[in-house]
């Protein structure tokens, strides 16, 4: 076992006995992992510590050093609001394509039925974000946008218009036969 390793067992083991503060306080204290869920933890008793804010990072930090997990670097950065410089365009690997070891591994993490049934839960009901609201007129001819041919003069969705009308209208094909 390596330093960092002995380090973060020492940490996480000690701070067990705290749910009772957590549960008091929890802007003081915060319930984490000791094997994160990125990593395949499970959310049981026996996998929670209790630590505070600064142990929390501190805990991430250790485990980042021990297995360079980009779960525990991302843990660091929200809990330390930094964002990555290296976001969207300015990512080295932007625009790169994917080797087939990388397509693989993408491939091969597959969420089992449990987490997505938890997720499908998750969303149902007042637990939905968009529960009870409704799109404005404005948003709704935005999504559904209505469009005229200039051939035969008929108005629709768009999508349905493209595939039948404009190039397509048989009205178009009409004055061209008779011309």
């Amino acid at each position: 076992m390596g330093l960092y390793a002995e380090i973060y067992s020492a940490l996480v083991e000690s701070r067990k006995d705290r749910k009772d503060l957590w549960l008091a306080d929890k802007a003081a204290f915060q319930r984490h992992h000791i094997l994160p869920k990125h990593s395949g933890g499970m959310d049981e008793e026996s996998n929670y510590t209790y630590l505070s804010r600064r142990e929390h990072l501190i805990a991430h930090w250790l485990l980042w050093k021990m297995h360079r997990r980009n779960g525990d670097r991302w843990a660091i950065c929200r809990m330390s609001k930094i964002r990555p410089h290296y976001t969207g365009q300015n990512h080295p690997s932007w625009g790169k394509p994917l080797t087939e070891d990388h397509k693989a591994k993408l491939r091969s993490k597959k969420r089992s039925d449990a987490a997505k049934e938890k997720y499908r839960l998750s969303k149902l009901g007042e637990k939905n974000p968009f529960y009870g609201k409704s799109h404005s007129e404005e948003t709704k001819a935005k999504m559904h946008p209505i469009d005229r041919c200039p051939h035969c003069g008929k108005t629709g969705n768009r999508g349905n218009m493209i595939r039948w009308h404009f190039e397509n209208c048989r009205s178009k094909e009409l004055k061209t036969s008779l011309v």
